[in-house]
């Protein structure tokens, strides 16, 4: 049982894993970074703070609500490791929803965001059509962003655009291992990856049953593209923990613990 509980907290962890350097407090008071002293050219940028706007639900079309809010998980996640030792903080997507701030004033007022990323998709047919915006969170200003066109299981593409116009609108320079990490897919399915997205969107509300049921067809969907897909087999993990959690049927922790492990085994579960 204890083997069982690590290789579950191992998988949460790393799915759930982001950098923090400031350790919110509520709103209205200051707290001191926990990042190291920056130097003098730092300083003239230090009050960069990223925040990622929560996905917005599509009215009638769940799948890709859950594209989605699996996306900007994601994206949270790859530019909050490219805070360490620069003038920028990533506030996720995650904490804006718990507290239920969900427009760019809102971010302002309760986090400091000096700039918000709102991500919107629609789609027609076969085809996704993404917009994002990097935005001044004190003027409403843009300062970068894109819109384009891909069909509906290049989650490859999206994810990288978005990424990547953020870099570009941050004016960041990255180090040959950043710009690779941030290619990182686990995955040469594109399927795969948008099935895994969609999941991953789909546990941000665990406590339905639905959601936990339709998480566990998506990966396991992902996982009969590339049986290999580490991140899939760790979320597939933490799925059946969910079930277990709503349901207490002690069955679902044998499969939680299996997957987990596989997960583990195979070295490429990190998001």
């Amino acid at each position: 049982m204890l083997r069982w509980g690590i290789a579950v907290a191992i998988a949460v962890l790393l799915l759930t894993y982001r950098p923090v350097r400031r350790l919110w407090a509520p709103t209205g008071t200051q707290t001191e970074s926990v990042s190291p002293a920056l130097s003098q050219d730092q300083n003239q940028n230090q009050n960069k703070v990223l925040a990622i706007l929560p996905f917005q639900a599509v009215d009638g079309n769940s799948k890709l609500t859950a594209l989605g809010q699996g996306l900007v998980e994601n994206v949270s996640a790859k530019l909050g490791r490219l805070t360490e030792d620069r003038a920028l903080e990533v506030i996720p997507a995650r904490n804006l929803q718990e507290r239920h701030a969900t427009s760019l004033e809102e971010a302002r007022q309760q986090f400091g965001a000096t700039l918000v990323l709102p991500v919107a998709l629609t789609q027609s047919g076969e085809l996704i059509h993404v917009a994002y915006s990097l935005l001044d969170a004190k003027t409403g200003h843009a300062v970068g962003g894109d819109a384009l066109t891909v069909p509906a299981g290049d989650a490859f593409t999206v994810e990288d655009d978005v990424a990547q116009g953020a870099v570009k609108a941050l004016k960041l320079k990255l180090q040959p291992d950043e710009q690779s990490a941030l290619n990182v897919h686990g995955t040469d399915q594109a399927a795969a990856y948008s099935y895994y997205l969609q999941a991953r969107g789909y546990l941000l509300d665990y406590v339905k049953a639905e959601n936990i049921e339709n998480a566990l067809i998506m990966l396991r969907d992902a996982l009969k593209l590339d049986p290999n897909f580490g991140m899939a087999r760790a979320m597939l993990g933490e799925a059946y923990w969910r079930r277990y959690w709503l349901t207490k049927q002690p069955q679902w922790t044998n499969l939680a613990r299996s997957e987990c492990n596989n997960a583990v085994k195979l070295g490429n579960a990190a998001p």
